[in-house]
């Protein structure tokens, strides 16, 4: 597969939704806000995640979609964030 170059922030397509995310190549998983969750329509799988982050460590549910990046499909799993501190409402870890 080649490889194809991104920024700090991209456009990604879920669910047809064109949405800036930040690209965070040290973050260890994907997160979403809840908020947009509820637009796309997205059901949890049956996982959850133990997440350790600036706020502490706890678990989350798992959420999987497929999203395009610069024309490429990629399915992803994403876990809950809480939405009030974030700039972006998706990042892709």
């Amino acid at each position: 597969m080649k490889k194809i170059t991104v920024g700090l922030t991209e456009v990604v397509f879920i669910n047809g939704k064109a949405i800036k995310a930040k690209i965070d190549t040290g973050a260890d998983y994907s997160s979403i806000c809840r908020t947009l969750v509820e637009k796309l329509n997205l059901t949890p799988i049956k996982k959850k995640r133990k997440i350790r982050s600036s706020t502490g460590k706890e678990i989350r549910d798992i959420y999987r979609a497929q999203i395009q990046l610069r024309g490429r499909v990629i399915d992803i799993e994403f876990t809950i964030a809480k939405s009030e501190h974030l700039k972006y409402q998706v990042v892709i870890g």
